[in-house]
């Protein structure tokens, strides 16, 4: 099997690196002539091949955090063409952070990251913790960047400013919270503009990485992480664009928050707009504004053969899911409670991947299914009037409590895995134990990983490993537990899967 690299296309130039016996290596070699973004990455893995004397199978690309998916998607596709197999994108900000806690020895506490690629400024709010890099909250913009802006200017300084209020507000913290800057990108732009981002964050930078290598270097950490050779860190990233559909009357239904974190998965039930309609059009976009027109159209698709009804009653569940690598795909599908009626999706445009439809479920249905909404949001049907949006109801209040309990589940499970003291670590599992009493109270219950086969409906793949105690495509480890409420998953279980 061949090696997976690091790469940063994040603006200051493009450059590969690898993880090596646990320290991340620049690959060297430059590239300077104008290419095509295949031609480029094709030729950072031919450097990286003569480098390490083998194959190059896959890369970890850091690219700027405020790509939107059809951007994203276009790496992807170059990528391909490249001939790299496996292919991951990680924000350049999330890259930094995750190389300065390799680096550092997993330090705890919240730090923003910085990074100033040639046309673009990112910042994320990241906390630290036991072998975890969690994205908090993500802003940017393309307005300012290394090219043309060193020693800074006033609406410069002015836009980074609000950059790091409004980040900071967006992760619900202070600037006392801040443990310290992690500054990456190009150099002499990030120092130049350190004074004001120090002023403004009210912390220092971090030392012990230089700024144009933090990038390129997570991005090999990552690489070693799906190559099997890193070991128990985590990273969970954020999405930075809000992603939803357009619903009938041109309102923009919105399914994913900005900032959430990743992977997630997010569902709205909508009904057809009028009476014995057997097909209607969604349009998914990712962007901030109300008006859908004026997002980003990601993919349009028709969904036809559900069951026809009376205007209002006839109901289709709309499911986005990003997973960790921030790709989109769409899974349509009457609600449940039906009986598994097969629909048919035509993709009209745009890269969202179709979800293939599941057979018809013969296990006994939920005991306590909520009851449908009277009227649901109607998406747009083709060449036909759009009436308003109905809200959706609240649910009973179960979902938005147990996910309250997560957190805390998951730093009671990281403390008695890595707890050395044996009577902390035992308090811990008391504590744990009770509150999977609690969880199975309210109808939760974790999703069954070791020793199974993976599964894409249950389980999210993290990494592939060698690991002869295993046949391929089954589940060797568990990183974070997935959980099912009423047979219907809530969280997907993060896991590393034999090759």
């Amino acid at each position: 099997m061949g090696r997976i690299i690091g790469i940063d296309l994040s603006g200051i130039g493009p450059r590969a690196a690898v993880l090596r016996n646990g320290r991340a290596e620049a690959i060297p070699g430059s590239i300077s002539e104008p290419m095509s973004a295949a031609q480029l990455l094709a030729a950072l893995k031919s450097q990286a091949e003569r480098y390490l004397g083998g194959p190059v199978d896959g890369a970890v690309i850091a690219v700027s955090a405020m790509l939107n998916e059809v951007q994203r998607e276009r790496i992807r596709a170059a990528a391909g063409e490249a001939g790299l197999q496996i292919v991951r994108l990680i924000s350049a900000p999330a890259a930094a952070a995750l190389h300065y806690a390799w680096e550092r020895g997993h330090p705890e506490g919240k730090y923003l990251a910085v990074h100033m690629g040639a046309t673009e400024t990112d910042m994320a709010v990241i906390e630290l913790g036991d072998k975890v890099v969690e994205v908090l909250a993500v802003d940017g913009t393309d307005r300012w960047g290394a090219a043309g802006s060193h020693g800074g200017t006033a609406a410069m300084e002015a836009d980074l400013r609000r950059m790091v209020r409004d980040t900071l507000q967006e992760a619900g913290l202070a600037r006392s919270e801040l443990a310290g800057l992690i500054p990456s990108g190009d150099g002499q732009c990030v120092f130049a503009m350190m004074d004001t981002l120090r002023d403004a964050a009210g912390c220092h930078p971090v030392t012990g990485t230089e700024p144009e290598e933090s990038a390129v270097f997570g991005a090999a950490i990552r690489g070693g992480v799906l190559d099997g050779e890193v070991r128990g860190i985590l990273l969970l990233d954020a999405t930075a664009y809000t992603l939803g559909v357009e619903a009938a009357g041109g309102v923009y239904a919105r399914l994913i928050e900005r900032n959430t974190a990743l992977p997630t998965r997010h569902s709205e039930v909508f009904s057809n707009y009028a009476d014995g309609q057997t097909s209607m059009e969604v349009a998914v976009v990712q962007g901030e504004s109300d008006k859908p027109e004026e997002n980003t159209l990601i993919g349009r698709f028709v969904v036809s053969g559900f069951a026809t009804g009376p205007k209002g009653k006839a109901q289709v569940e709309v499911a986005l899911d990003l997973d960790a690598d921030g790709r989109v795909s769409i899974d349509v599908r009457e609600p449940d409670g039906k009986e598994g009626r097969p629909l048919t999706v035509t993709k009209k445009r745009g890269p969202v991947a179709v979800k293939p439809p599941e057979p018809p479920k013969k296990a006994p249905k939920p005991q306590a299914a909520p009851a449908p909404p009277k009227e649901a949001p109607r998406p747009k049907a083709p060449s036909a009037p759009k009436p308003k949006e109905v809200p959706r109801p609240e649910g009973d209040g179960r979902l938005e409590a147990v996910l309250k309990l997560l957190p805390v589940y998951d730093s009671l499970s990281r403390a008695v895995l890595y707890e050395t003291d044996q009577a902390r670590r035992q308090g811990s599992e008391a504590i744990l134990k009770q509150y999977r009493t609690i969880l199975a109270d309210m109808g939760v219950t974790a999703i069954e990983t070791v020793g199974r086969t993976f599964d894409p409906k249950l389980h999210d793949a993290q990494s592939h490993v060698t690991d002869p105690r295993y046949g391929p495509n089954v589940i060797v480890r568990e990183l974070e537990a997935g959980f099912l409420m009423d047979g219907k998953v809530i969280r997907f279980a993060k896991v590393q899967v034999a090759n």
